[in-house]
């Protein structure tokens, strides 16, 4: 449970004894990590999940991840926060092809952040998804939502991927998903690059 930052030109090494990576930190995780305190990402710091994995426990109290004023979070291997995810201000989220993040509260995307996920990469959100202000998400793996979905103001998904709600799906302000600006009042509902929207699961 150890990560290694890089603030500055100067490398450091940090256990959980000497608490998360500051402000502006760069961080590489290439191994187990657990999440004992909320974390966040700002001031062009950035957190790289390298090959192995950020896991919150269950049963005690649920953290969550802030990234924003060009914070970066790449995840090339498994995550797992039990409370929020928060993107904003020009936050950037990256999921890498085969890889997972499940969020256990809700995942919010506001003012010009942008979100990225591969091909065969996944992300879970057992609240709600919520995007707003010119967020830009290029969406090629699957999202899938135990909520509801709602895109405001310039929210733009794209891509080649699939995103499944168990909740409605609210589309306005010049926004849209997958190229569709029509939602769905119930769910669950489900959309492609391929066709606007379906009811129903598949």
């Amino acid at each position: 449970e150890i990560s290694a930052c890089l603030v500055g030109s100067e490398m450091c090494i940090r256990d959980r004894s000497n608490g998360v990576p500051g402000e502006g930190d760069v961080v590489t995780i290439s191994n187990n990590f657990t999440l004992d305190s909320d974390i966040n990402i700002n001031n062009n710091g950035s957190y790289i999940v390298s090959s192995g994995s950020i896991i919150d426990p269950q049963g005690g109290k649920k953290h969550k991840i802030n990234i924003e004023d060009f914070g970066y979070l790449e995840v090339s291997g498994n995550v797992f926060i039990g409370g929020d995810l928060n993107i904003e201000d020009n936050g950037e989220l990256i999921i890498r092809g085969f890889d997972t993040l499940i969020v256990g509260g809700k995942l919010e995307l506001n003012n010009n952040s942008k979100i990225t996920l591969e091909e065969c990469a996944v992300i879970i959100v057992e609240k709600d998804l919520k995007m707003k202000n010119d967020v830009m998400a290029t969406i090629d793996g699957n999202i899938i939502v135990d909520g509801k979905l709602e895109t405001k103001n310039d929210a733009i998904i794209s891509g080649i991927g699939y995103i499944e709600t168990g909740k409605k799906i609210d589309i306005k302000g010049n926004s849209s998903i997958f190229g569709s600006t029509s939602g769905c009042n119930s769910g669950p509902v489900s959309y492609t690059h391929l066709r606007a929207h379906e009811t129903g699961r598949n």
